[in-house]
């Protein structure tokens, strides 16, 4: 464009002294830039406005297929993008997947089903963190893998939180229009935006599944706690139930017991009773006093038997209760002591005892004889040579209840070590029935069990061959 200008100068002859030409172009050329920049600009602010509108309709999805449809459809009407597309990646960076896309003709369609791996170019952007937006200018255009035309193609790569997330694709292929200079910046806001709310989606997701996860464990552990509650419930009426059935046969079984042995001690007694009689006659011959003799001890022997059982069955149906007294324990156990001397001395044994001068003292004596008793009954039994030894001593202490040891050692035939944990336990014999020695079994299991009601302990320390020594210890 040229402005023509002139001067007129006046002359003798009328004629044209000076014409003026002035090339305007570049001005013009300047003023048209200048009103499609502002014209640029204008377009450029009402997208952006468009963007917000999209953002606040984009913050309301929850679901990640209606988001990817919706980032599509309005990146096309409200931000001016003639083709669209979405595509997600896996977390290794190394598959891509379409979500919802443009085709040739210009309308909205599913592309879920795309899996490919991703364009090197792409992926080596996503990873290396590089510009947000990738611009290609006169390249060719596909669809899927088949070229559709030639023209600008525009990436814009989704990020969050610098984790890749997918990338935003965008071409002219329908109109071939040119590329506004606005345009890669507006995609790239537009993919930041993008990348938020699918992270986002996907977040809830996540904590959604992993709530019902932790819902159907919590299902799954609250049947099986009804389970076990059940089945533990079950078992312990079963067990209930066998106890109380156990404890009515024990019940019955102690109680036949008792009555037994009361109706086995009264005729034996009486048989007894006989057996002194025949031997304060004197007009026995020699060999029928013998016989007498005989027939007493072991009726004897009986009545022992008997009224072992007979006391074990007060313990175990807790009819032993403690019976405190004032004793002298010094002459309780001199009493004992002195029961035992007449076997001991036919055995040839030496019974010995130490007991140091002892008060009076409260207890139950009834039970501490019959501890003693049992003790002292064992270690003459079992000892065929050498000697029964007790020891006796009170220990006041700092305490405001004494203690009463007592010792009971013999020289006999000892326990062996693989029978002393079950030496207290009920029907358990200190010697092989092949021995000949006579016992019941119960003696040391009544000795704990009257110590229990009496809250004594007592314990054993023995060496077969060597002897044994039983050490009782009662507070009084």
């Amino acid at each position: 464009e040229v402005e023509l200008r002139g001067i007129a100068i006046p002359s003798e002859d009328d004629d044209l002294v000076r014409l003026t030409l002035i090339d305007i172009s570049e001005r013009k050329a300047f003023e048209e830039g200048l009103r499609q920049s502002e014209v640029t600009a204008r377009e450029f602010q009402e997208r952006l406005k468009e963007l917000h509108r999209a953002n606040i309709e984009l913050s309301q999805i929850s679901s990640l297929d209606v988001l990817c449809h919706h980032v599509v459809e309005l990146g096309r009407s409200r931000l001016g993008f003639e083709r669209l597309g979405l595509f997600l990646v896996d977390k290794e960076i190394v598959n891509v997947s379409g979500t919802f896309g443009t085709d040739v003709a210009g309308n909205t369609r599913d592309e879920r089903s795309y899996v490919a791996c991703m364009a090197e170019p792409v992926r080596r952007q996503l990873v290396d963190l590089s510009p947000e937006t990738i611009v290609w200018q006169d390249v060719p255009l596909y669809d899927f893998n088949q070229v559709v035309g030639t023209g600008w193609n525009l990436y814009a790569l989704l990020r969050h939180e610098n984790q890749p997330v997918g990338y935003l694709v965008a071409d002219n292929l329908i109109t071939g229009g040119p590329l506004r200079s606005y345009q890669p910046e507006l995609l790239a806001l537009y993919g930041v935006s993008v990348a938020h709310h699918v992270e986002r989606i996907r977040l809830v997701d996540e904590v959604s599944q992993r709530a019902a996860d932790l819902q159907a464990a919590n299902t799954e552990l609250e049947s099986y706690r009804a389970g076990l509650e059940d089945l533990v419930f079950q078992r312990t009426s079963e067990l209930a139930e066998a106890k109380e059935m156990a404890e009515i046969a024990d019940q019955a079984k102690t109680s036949f017991l008792a009555t037994m042995s009361h109706e086995m001690r009264t005729p034996l007694n009486a048989v007894i009773g006989f057996m002194q009689l025949l031997q304060a006659n004197t007009e026995l011959t020699q060999p029928q006093a013998r016989y007498v003799h005989i027939m007493e001890r072991n009726a004897l022997h009986l009545v022992s038997l008997v009224n072992d059982a007979l006391q074990w069955a007060k313990l175990e149906t807790g009819q032993e209760l403690p019976d405190q007294r004032i004793f002298d324990p010094a002459s309780l156990l001199h009493e004992v002591v002195d029961m035992f001397r007449p076997i001991a001395v036919q055995k040839g044994l030496e019974l010995q005892v130490e007991c140091q001068s002892m008060p009076l003292v409260e207890g139950d004596e009834r039970k501490l004889r019959q501890v003693l008793t049992n003790l002292l009954s064992n270690g003459v039994r079992y000892t065929d040579a050498g000697y029964v030894r007790v020891l006796s001593t009170l220990d006041t202490g700092d305490r405001a209840a004494a203690t009463l040891t007592i010792v009971v050692a013999d020289s006999g035939i000892g326990i062996a070590p693989e029978a002393m944990e079950a030496v207290f336990e009920p029907f358990v014999r200190l010697a092989d029935a092949e021995s000949g020695t006579e016992g019941s079994g119960l003696g040391l299991a009544i000795v704990r069990q009257l110590l229990d009601v009496i809250g004594g302990e007592i314990s054993a320390d023995s060496t077969p061959g060597q002897g044994t020594t039983f050490t009782v210890h009662l507070p009084v």
